[in-house]
C-alpha cells in the first residue's frame, strides 16, 4: 500500500477554536471493496512543518479515531479545546493505520489548513 497525498485545506481545514471532524472510507481493488479494518488501529500525527515539531497526535485508543470494521469507515474528531492554542500556521498530516498483525503503515498525508478568525 503506497500513501496518498491529500491536502486538507479549504472546506478540511480546521477552523482554530471549533470542533474539527473529516470521515473517509477505506477501499480496495476496481470493484471498491470495503477494506475490513476489524481489529485495525489508527492515528493521525499533526505537526508544525516548519520545525518539524508535533502539535498533537489523535488516535483511536483515546476516542479520537472512530474505525467502522468490515465497512472501511474512519471518523476523526478533534475536540475544539485542542486547536485554541495552536500558534503554527504551517501544519501537515500523517495519518497511520496498523493492521491486525501488528504492521503500520502510512495511510495518507498532506498539508493541513488553520483558518483563524
Amino acid at each position: 500500500m503506497t500513501s496518498t497525498t491529500f491536502d486538507l485545506i479549504g472546506k478540511y481545514a480546521i477552523e482554530k477554536g471549533l470542533p474539527w471532524s473529516f470521515r473517509c472510507a477505506r477501499f480496495t481493488g476496481r470493484a471498491k471493496t470495503p477494506v475490513d479494518l476489524t481489529g485495525s488501529s489508527a492515528r493521525l500525527e499533526i505537526y508544525n512543518a516548519l520545525t518539524g515539531e508535533l502539535v498533537a497526535t489523535l488516535d483511536d485508543s483515546a476516542g479520537d479515531i472512530v474505525l467502522g470494521g468490515p465497512a472501511g469507515t474512519v471518523d476523526v474528531a478533534l475536540a475544539a479545546q485542542v486547536s485554541a492554542g495552536w500558534s503554527a500556521t504551517h501544519l501537515r498530516y500523517r495519518f497511520f493505520f496498523t493492521d491486525s498483525l501488528g504492521v503500520e503503515r502510512l495511510f495518507m498525508r498532506g498539508r493541513l489548513g488553520l483558518v483563524e478568525d
